[in-house]
């Protein structure tokens, strides 16, 4: 990792714990029946976050994950359409990415620690691409 990914990195920790509560928080509410248009924003903020910062310490598969949820609750910011396991999964495929970096590992250890599998074609190979372009939108 390059000079400025490992200072930033711990931004980007601190950044994703506090993300993940807001997110955390939106799938109790929403389990609840108690989810506001602000929560569903709040968490969509809240994914946009992840995924920006996650980019900028080349944690290419926690930003591609976060880019996922921050569409799929783009796309549902007016209804009550969200589906709370697919954003459930995604909590927890982020909470798994973040425990990596806090221990200094690359996320493809994830896989060999863990046994986690994710669907690597449903995953855009976002390192070809210019990460920094997403970002600015």
């Amino acid at each position: 990792m390059g000079d400025i990914q490992e200072t930033l990195l711990p931004v980007f920790i601190e950044e994703t714990e506090l993300a993940l509560r807001q997110i955390a928080s939106f799938i109790q509410e929403y389990r609840e029946g108690a989810a506001s248009q602000n929560s569903f924003e709040d968490a969509r903020r809240a994914a946009h976050t992840i995924k920006g910062t996650a980019g900028l310490v080349k944690r290419f598969q926690t930003s591609e994950i976060a880019r996922e949820l921050e569409n799929h609750l783009d796309a549902n910011l007016d209804s009550s359409n969200a589906d709370l396991d697919r954003i459930s999964r995604w909590h927890i495929d982020l909470c798994n990415y973040l425990d990596l970096a806090k221990k200094g590992h690359e996320e493809d250890s994830l896989e060999q620690e863990t046994g986690f599998d994710e669907s690597l074609d449903s995953l855009i190979n976002v390192a070809d691409q210019d990460i920094i372009n997403d970002f600015a939108l």
